[in-house]
């Protein structure tokens, strides 16, 4: 088997196995003042609990070896009600960890290779590593030195180096290309936007999915978005088929160009153990040997 070098591994572990997903839940709600309903009350998080020492080992996939480090974070701790809570998101930033907390707060953790994996925080972004932006911020998407953080029912913040360069009205999961130039913004069941990026100003507009969520005025096959990512001038799409198009609303990738055009789709079997099948698309993103694609239900 062919085995993935561990810097390809720190990357694709930051860029793709974000905590949350893209849409951890199939609720399109944010945890931003969207909504004054009362939720269930949850257990208060003890501040003597005890941390988990885990074992990290290397794994099979594909039919390769992937190698797996852990990284420890030090100066700083992060802390929920559940997991979920705790990295919404997670994104590569040169030499720096970027991580979207459940408080709705942005970080910036430095990586050290020196004395294995260390993560520390950067002391010159933000309030001694921490930033924090008029809405709470869900998703983070980092290239060629531009940093989206994105609310995702209301606006997103456009960084470079540590400062906030201007507040984007685009709403959705904004996931940035490779150029950092324009990115794709999804979410849930809403309309797709494409949003381009200069200076000191975004736009965005509608892309080819539209209105997912209302069958009598739906543009494109999904009803859902669960991930996405651009790669190159690709976008790839992962969620579920609507019900007028697929009865068993199966969850599949659909490969769009730039401008919107649907080129492949994959995914989907008779067999729930099928190895076309996909229980949740979770993430999908570039790595080594093409695209890896985690499904957080069934591998």
């Amino acid at each position: 088997m062919q085995r993935l070098s561990l810097i390809s591994m720190c990357v694709l572990s930051a860029a793709l196995l974000a905590c949350g997903g893209l849409f951890g839940t199939d609720d399109a709600t944010t945890s931003d003042d969207a909504t004054d309903a009362p939720s269930e009350p949850s257990e208060a998080v003890d501040d003597d609990v005890a941390a988990h020492d885990p074992l990290p080992q290397d794994q099979a996939a594909a039919g390769r070896a992937v190698a797996v480090e852990l990284c420890s974070i030090k100066g700083a701790s992060f802390k929920a009600d559940s997991t979920m809570g705790v990295f919404k998101s997670i994104a590569v930033d040169g030499e720096r960890l970027m991580v979207a907390t459940g408080d709705g707060k942005l970080h910036a953790l430095a990586i050290s290779h020196e004395d294995g994996c260390v993560l520390t925080p950067d002391p010159d972004f933000g309030d001694g590593g921490v930033m924090t932006f008029e809405k709470k911020v869900e998703w983070v998407s980092a290239s060629q030195g531009t940093v989206v953080a994105s609310n995702g029912v209301f606006e997103s913040y456009v960084l470079r180096g540590n400062t906030l360069a201007y507040k984007c009205a685009a709403d959705g999961y904004i996931e940035l290309d490779s150029s950092g130039s324009w990115g794709i913004a999804p979410w849930v069941s809403s309309t797709v936007e494409k949003v381009t990026f200069d200076e000191s100003a975004c736009v965005a507009t509608d892309w080819t999915l539209a209105d997912l969520g209302d069958d009598t005025q739906r543009k494109g096959n999904f009803s859902s978005i669960h991930a996405s990512v651009v790669i190159g001038d690709t976008v790839f799409i992962g969620g579920s088929l609507a019900k007028s198009v697929d009865a068993k609303e199966t969850k599949v990738i659909g490969v769009y160009t730039a401008a919107g055009t649907e080129v492949r789709r994959f995914g989907g079997s008779d067999s729930l153990a099928g190895p076309e099948t996909f229980g949740w698309i979770h993430a999908i993103n570039q790595c080594k040997p093409g695209i890896c694609i985690l499904d957080s239900n069934l591998r």
